[in-house]
């Protein structure tokens, strides 16, 4: 009866969710991946004509956190990889790769099931997909690596050849005394405080540590400081972007002359009511407010049509800006540090009492499908044999939940690893005894050549490259020039301009794109596109390969010529090595002035 009632009130309750959602012309991501499921699986009447139209379109599939997908994401995804896998259709040399790890599975809790990173893996093994387990870890430190392998029962080889370091302690009294203890003894073994995280189990630990460092002088990096919306050119754009849709609000008049440097005055500010993208790049232009956050806010504003609609919305985007731009320790709860790293960490033990499970359901899954659903009951254990053996796996897998959550913040680390764990009653699952291995490792202002630096414009980027030679680069000014670049990249990437203008035909003259895509494109020879490589711990992505009989030629065309042409020559060359080292045959390199339509070919020995 208690599941009759559930199921006839939760179909209530989605209806009427569904009917609000669509009044408002809002949906969730969660919402649309419902919505997904429901034509491609659940749809008898069109579902199979719309996976034979992506079918149609789809040569590869890459999935990246597979071990956070969970049942209905892959069974949307799953038709078109039994497609791939038969072998028989439309197309050959289709591919099906996923990428994950299993210990970093923490989302259990929105539907993750890492076991379904072994289910597909059994399931191709006849289609021969192969299964590749990744060894070496290139992130930590020789002595992190060895802490973890020791207490996660693994066999990870080491890339690095420092030793680094590890310390698991004890709190004393004060939690927030002994991290800042901590931190001191980083700052007196010469690593700064940019170079320093402290992960927490909690949003309030984020706050109160946070509070007290601040007072104790120290400057403070949190996921709320790092947003967008709070540096001060985005914050000073949007307050002026309220105060144009609604003048009266002085207040966001005062702010944004505040936040540029200027008194306020009654001067009126002209600037005309237009698509939010457009009126930005108006106020980035006339007050020369351009940097990362701006240009990022920039590229955000071309989802809203009106102005209205963005100052309703702006304030729950949530985007950050990497936490290494910023001068100060990183204070930031452990799921939040997923997938990020730290030159030093600082790992807190739980502070509060953890929430208990007050959920009065158990779901059972089953070779990653939902199997059976159980009211929970006290006791009920002790005459339901079937429940019992469900409950136990339930706390098992809790179990492997919180040692998933310890193996992520262990692994942030790459130079120093330092543990802080209550005495008593501590969250940690993992058995964890006081000791010190190996010495700190200062902070390195030098640049490492064979560190891989993300570009500082976080733009969407189709062919930029992002190799470490001395090229001439765009001020951060020369946004529209960074726009153009790309888009004329992309053009001769996907040979669809209304591709090219749907992505940045607000940032950039289309036209004069297309008009440069058609004049060049008789000029460039049918070849590999877009050729990514990694190369001595170098990123690297070469415009255009084309293989020859006696070896290959390479051109990476560039949409202006520069002054001086010594970085975009060296960029070639190294290409040209690249392609010689990994292939053993010769490579011709040429650079291809897109503005002039002329080819430059690159001498590799410099003459």
């Amino acid at each position: 009866m208690f599941f009759k009632n559930l199921f006839y009130f939760y179909e209530k309750y989605k209806n009427l969710k569904f009917k609000i959602k669509k009044e408002e012309n809002i949906l969730s991501f969660k919402d649309i991946e419902h919505l997904v499921y429901f034509l491609l699986r659940e749809n008898p009447v069109d579902k199979d004509f719309l996976y034979f139209r992506l079918d149609s379109k789809i040569n590869h599939i890459l999935m990246d956190e597979f071990q956070d997908t969970s049942t209905a994401q892959w069974e949307i995804f799953e038709p078109l990889v039994d497609e791939i896998a038969s072998g028989v259709g439309r197309a050959e040399n289709r591919s099906f790769f996923y990428v994950g790890d299993i210990k970093q599975a923490i989302y259990r809790f929105r539907g993750g099931r890492k076991e379904l990173f072994s289910e597909v893996a059994k399931r191709y093994r006849a289609n021969e997909l192969e299964v590749e387990k990744l060894k070496v870890n290139y992130r930590s430190a020789k002595n992190i690596v060895d802490f973890v392998n020791s207490k996660f029962n693994l066999e990870e080889e080491a890339h690095r050849d420092e030793k680094g370091y590890v310390e698991v302690d004890e709190i004393k009294e004060d939690a927030f005394e002994g991290v800042y203890e901590k931190i001191k003894f980083l700052n007196e073994n010469g690593v700064k405080d940019k170079d320093i995280a402290v992960l927490v189990y909690t949003n309030d630990d984020i706050l109160a540590l946070s509070e007290f460092l601040e007072d104790k002088g120290k400057r403070v990096v949190t996921a709320k400081k790092a947003k967008v919306i709070s540096q001060p050119s985005a914050k000073a754009i949007i307050s002026l972007m309220k105060y144009l849709n609604d003048n009266t609000q002085k207040i966001e008049k005062l702010n944004f002359l505040s936040l540029i440097g200027k008194k306020y005055s009654d001067e009126v500010i002209k600037i005309d009511k237009d698509r939010p993208i457009k009126m930005i790049k108006k106020i980035i232009d006339k007050y020369d407010l351009t940097d990362e956050a701006s240009l990022k806010l920039l590229y955000h504003s071309s989802k809203y049509d009106t102005l209205e609609d963005f100052v309703s919305e702006i304030d729950n985007y949530k985007d950050e800006l990497p936490y290494k731009e910023f001068d100060g320790i990183t204070v930031i709860t452990i799921h939040k540090s997923k997938g990020l790293e730290f030159d030093n960490v600082i790992v807190l033990d739980r502070l509060s009492k953890e929430n208990s499970d007050r959920s009065n359901i158990l779901f059972y899954y089953e070779n990653a499908k939902l199997k059976d659903i159980k009211l929970k009951i006290a006791n009920r254990e002790y005459i339901d044999d079937e429940y019992k053996r469900i409950k136990n796996v339930e706390s098992r897998l809790t179990l492997e939940d919180k040692k998933n959550v310890e193996y992520v913040a262990f692994t942030r680390a790459k130079n120093s690893l330092i543990i802080l764990k209550k005495n008593e009653k501590s969250a940690f699952v993992t058995e964890l005894n006081k000791e010190v291995r190996g010495e700190v490792i200062p902070s390195n202002d030098e640049k490492d050549q064979n560190e891989i630096k993300p570009l500082r414009i976080n733009l969407k980027n189709y062919g930029k490259q992002e190799l470490k030679v001395d090229e001439e680069e765009y001020k951060p000014n020369d946004y529209e020039a960074i726009f153009f670049g790309n888009a004329l990249h992309y053009s001769f990437e996907c040979s669809d301009i209304e591709a090219v203008n749907n992505i940045y035909g607000d940032f950039c003259d289309i036209d004069e794109v297309e008009k440069l895509y058609k004049k060049s494109k008789p000029q460039l020879e049918d070849g590999k596109k877009e050729i990514p490589f990694i190369y001595k711990k170098q990123l690297g992505r070469i415009d255009l390969l084309i293989e020859k009989k006696d070896g290959y030629v390479i051109i990476d065309y560039k949409s202006t010529k520069p002054k001086d042409e010594n970085g975009y020559l060296n960029q070639v060359r190294h290409y040209m090595e690249v392609v010689e080292k990994l292939t053993g045959k010769k490579a011709k390199g040429y650079l291809f002035y897109v503005d002039e339509q002329e080819f430059r070919e690159v001498d590799k020995n410099g003459k």
